[in-house]
């Protein structure tokens, strides 16, 4: 076996090409067309939540997210606890905004946050927002994490952009929290 494997490669088969050459041919608009506005919805109903919006990528989908977690009324303070194993993309948006991130130790089994870590950093800093960041499809102890939150007022936020259609208990993740990220780029 000497045949080299590339980091990235074709990925869209011919006949895909095809259809969205004849299809753009109808419809030269690429954004916030009727189109989007009908995958917002069906993809709502998908992870059975009230609303969904379309943008460029999961890394903006994470910005918006925190910003958008600024607007909502009684954020007592910018203490945000975000799980070790995650991307920049994560956290540079809370950093970005003023937000003073904590991060939290990784479980070993789902390489969520570990729970313990989560407690000691709720005695000690009184976080506001917790972001938990489902890695390969895990739950990241999600049904223990909503109780803890529920328990000390904590905004949950979750970037599922790597678990898209994964489910706990029959629901989707990303439907949890207050908010949620996905991402459609194929190596998720």
């Amino acid at each position: 076996m000497d045949k080299k494997i590339g980091l990235a490669s074709e990925t869209i088969p011919k006949e895909h090409l095809d259809r969205l050459s004849e299809w753009i041919k109808t419809y030269p608009r690429l954004t916030q067309g009727e189109k989007v506005v009908e995958f917002e919805s069906l993809f709502a109903k998908y992870i059975e939540v009230n609303d969904s919006t379309f943008i460029n990528s999961g890394s903006s989908a994470n910005l918006l997210m925190a910003t958008t977690n600024l607007l909502f009324k009684g954020l007592r303070n910018k203490k945000v606890g975000i799980p070790a194993l995650s991307w920049s993309t994560t956290v540079s948006p809370f950093i970005l905004l003023g937000y003073e991130p904590h991060l939290l130790d990784a479980d070993p089994i789902n390489l969520g946050i570990n729970i313990d870590s989560l407690y000691k950093l709720i005695k000690e800093e009184d976080i506001a927002t917790l972001i938990l960041v489902h890695v390969l499809g895990h739950d990241s102890s999600i049904e223990k994490v909503l109780d803890i939150c529920q328990e000390f007022d904590i905004r949950l936020l979750e970037d599922t952009c790597q678990s898209l259609g994964s489910t706990i208990s029959g629901k989707c993740l990303g439907s949890f929290g207050l908010a949620s990220t996905f991402s459609f780029y194929f190596y998720h």
